[in-house]
């Protein structure tokens, strides 16, 4: 009678791995790009709105008042001292017309001459005459007097040397300068040339001192009549005029300048200074300090369009990057994959970034030593490499790279757009990333930040060369030592997160392998004493498995740690596979049917024991997949020889494997060799023409089963892994000399057992 089949079995899939929909969505690429993208956000966005108390002068402060960033406050008191200062260094601008002389000189001489050869006119229209013609305001008694002379050449002469004496120079109003100090000096400006000069007030002529001038000339001249001179004086004070004005816009423009020109005085405020304490009288200058905080922190508040405007930024890179993943990137990971954890590690990365930064001011602000003071000599000490070293190791170096070009823009909006710094994250992350070559076992992450560190510290002393002065030698030692703290930190913190990424998301790195492949774990060490035979024929199918995969260009130590959990199941009911049989074989008193169960059975106990231990999925997958949906052809034949013609007939299905078939090349590869190995062991004469012909027959055995249909293994392929089997095994199976003295053969047979 024909036993009932097992239900096909699922690849493996820890209880943590099953699809629940409440979980999905967490992994989602949307998601993973919206909480990347808020967070990066968040700290790189201007500070938030804090409140500073307006207290009164003279009032008790209710609780401390503290500073809660670094903030760069203006001291007003200083600004405007120095503003002060600068604006009395400004001179009052005076224009001067040297223009006036000429003209007045030449008006007398036309007026005059104008008025000698008129024929009588009337004073009154003369003197209108003369005023618009000549511009020469005389009042009707000047006009009388000196018509009554005839407007003689005499009157012409003495007036002109009057003006010529008098007038050749700057002549101010006494009203324009009566605001102005005697020792005070003015700036003087020639219209005509623009040229300037310096003069002090007392020395400047008014109207006033030119008319007494004026006065003492005509005193001195005998020639005319005590009444003439007394009219003439009259008639100069009334031609001659101020030719010196106050250029009011000049000055005040001069001053804006002035003041314009002088840079504000600033001082630091580092976060957590106390500006007044509880229960202190507020003061006028505790006042103005407070107003002078309120004042600088309103002035970095972020406001919506900041907002808006870096969010847009952050979102054009995380979406450029889902493109790029989309379109060019095949990897280790799925691109939705790959961005979920490239949006984790950035978000940790920024966060790290933020927080160190925060501290190496903090640091700085409370160090005594002044080149203990600069903040950003702490920011060598900042791990910018993690991420990329990360994604090295579980992904592969592109994604690495191109995540360093990513995080070092976030790390220049962090920053201030610093770009020397922006140049040493990338040069960290891209040694990190060129650094993994050789990466083996958990000691290479400490040797790659060495490595590092090297770099890191030869850049970050450059860097300082160029971007600042020549730094002083304790300078130096600092800066080395900050980035051999960054190395530590990225080699500590890598050492660290790594496992948790390879449990999270399923990893296999090369480190983890070496790990399984270790031949004294419990499970393996369990395999070698409960079933020897098995763990023996892992062993060589491990050779076999590593040998096809460097054939084809996959990664042999997968493959060589998976073959030694392949048959793990076999541990339960060792005794029923002919491998860890030393005698009676039990399956002789058991019906074909039985023995298909429990030989099928092991793949079930196989994924048991890999959930237990913790296989990763990808190996646990090989268990099932390794014997595909091939037919146990001993039992099948062997129950189709005693099937009883009254009975059902014997189907092959009852006598496959559960599968699923091979769903990737590196499960065909341990099929394959499962096949050819088991093969070979029964040769008696294993000679390479014999092996060559049984891996043949077993490949195409398999691929004629359809065994390889769902894993994309091509013909080309086949013949490489078949000439990598072969090579193997005629090493194992290589011919050996005879021992002199030994007759093995001859032993056996008389003991009937050749």
């Amino acid at each position: 009678m024909s036993q009932e089949k097992p239900q096909k079995l699922v690849p493996f899939r820890r209880k943590e791995d099953q699809p629940e929909a409440k979980r999905q969505w967490l992994r989602h690429p949307l998601t993973a790009g919206v909480l990347a993208g808020a967070v990066a956000l968040f700290f790189l966005s201007p500070h938030l709105r804090t409140t500073i108390p307006v207290y009164q002068v003279g009032q008790i402060a209710s609780a401390d008042v503290t500073v809660p960033v670094d903030l760069t406050v203006e001291d007003r008191q200083t600004t405007q001292k120095r503003r002060d200062e600068a604006l009395a260094q400004v001179l009052t601008v005076f224009d001067y017309d040297p223009s006036e002389y000429t003209r007045l000189t030449k008006a007398l001489r036309d007026g005059f001459q104008y008025a000698r050869q008129a024929q009588e006119p009337a004073p009154e229209k003369l003197r209108m005459a003369i005023s618009e013609d000549f511009r020469l305001t005389l009042s009707m008694d000047s006009v009388a007097f000196l018509a009554q002379n005839g407007f003689s050449e005499k009157m012409e002469a003495v007036l002109t040397e009057l003006v010529h004496q008098n007038y050749g120079q700057p002549v101010g109003s006494a009203r324009s300068l009566s605001t102005l100090l005697r020792n005070q000096e003015v700036v003087v400006r020639n219209i005509q040339t623009l040229e300037e000069r310096r003069m002090q007030v007392r020395d400047i002529a008014t109207e006033e001192t030119l008319q007494r001038a004026i006065e003492r000339s005509l005193q001195q001249n005998t020639q005319l009549l005590v009444a003439q001179r007394k009219a003439l004086a009259g008639v100069a004070s009334e031609i001659i005029r101020a030719n010196l004005h106050l250029n009011n816009f000049e000055t005040d423009e001069r001053e804006r300048r002035a003041v314009a020109a002088v840079e504000p005085v600033f001082y630091q405020l580092k976060r957590g200074r106390v500006i007044l304490r509880a229960g202190d009288e507020v003061t006028e200058e505790r006042m103005s300090e407070l107003a002078a905080v309120r004042e600088a922190l309103a002035s970095q508040r972020s406001n919506v369009g900041a907002i808006l405007g870096l969010g847009v930024l952050i979102t054009t890179i995380l979406f450029s990057f889902w493109l790029f993943l989309r379109s060019f990137y095949t990897g280790k990971k799925t691109s939705s994959e790959t961005f979920v954890i490239v949006c984790l590690v950035l978000a940790m990365s920024v966060t790290a970034d933020k927080f160190l930064y925060l501290l190496a001011n903090l640091i700085a602000g409370a160090a005594a030593q002044p080149f203990l003071q600069n903040a950003s000599n702490y920011y060598f000490a900042i791990p910018f490499p993690l991420g990329a070293l990360l994604l090295t190791l579980l992904l592969d170096g592109t994604v690495a790279i191109i995540f360093s070009l990513i995080n070092a823009l976030m790390i220049g909006l962090l920053f201030g757009g610093d770009f020397y710094l922006v140049f040493y994250s990338i040069i960290g992350s891209l040694a990190a990333v060129f650094g993994t070559t050789h990466y083996k076992d958990r000691s290479a992450i400490y040797r790659i930040g060495m490595a590092i560190a090297i770099v890191c510290a030869f850049y970050a002393l450059i860097l300082h060369f160029v971007s600042r002065a020549l730094p002083t030698p304790e300078t130096v030692l600092f800066i080395i030592g900050m980035a051999l703290i960054c190395a530590l930190l990225v080699a500590i913190l890598v050492s660290f997160l790594l496992p948790m990424f390879e449990s999270l998301f399923n990893f296999i790195t090369d480190i983890k392998l070496l790990e399984l492949a270790n031949l004294n774990l419990p499970i393996l060490r369990q395999l070698m004493l409960e079933a020897p035979g098995t763990y023996h024929h892992s062993i060589l199918l491990g050779s076999l498995a590593e040998a096809g995969a460097e054939a084809i260009g996959l990664n042999p130590l997968f493959l060589r740690t998976a073959a030694y959990y392949h048959d793990i199941g076999k541990i339960k009911m060792a005794e029923y596979f002919v491998e860890n049989q030393r005698g009676e074989n039990p399956h002789e008193r058991l019906n074909p049917s039985m023995s298909g169960l429990i030989i099928s059975n092991h793949v079930k106990e196989g994924l048991d024991i890999a959930a237990r231990v913790r296989l990763p999925k990808a190996i646990a997958d090989c268990i099932p997949q390794h014997h595909g949906t091939r037919l146990m052809t001993y039992f099948f034949n062997k129950a189709k020889e005693k099937q009883d013609a009254r009975m059902d007939t014997v189907k092959e299905d009852d006598y496959r494997y559960p599968g699923p078939k091979p769903q990737s090349k590196e499960a065909a590869i341990i099929m394959l060799a499962d096949g050819v190995e088991a093969a070979a062991r029964s040769l008696e004469d294993p000679s390479p023409g014999k092996l060559k012909n049984v891996i043949k027959k077993i490949v195409d055995a398999i691929v004629a089963d359809g065994q390889l249909d769902e894993c994309e293994m091509n013909l080309k392929e086949l013949n490489l892994i078949s000439a990598a089997f072969l090579r193997v095994l005629i090493g194992i199976y290589h011919r050996r000399i005879d021992y002199p003295g030994f007759q093995f053969e001859a032993k056996k047979a008389r003991n009937g057992k050749s």
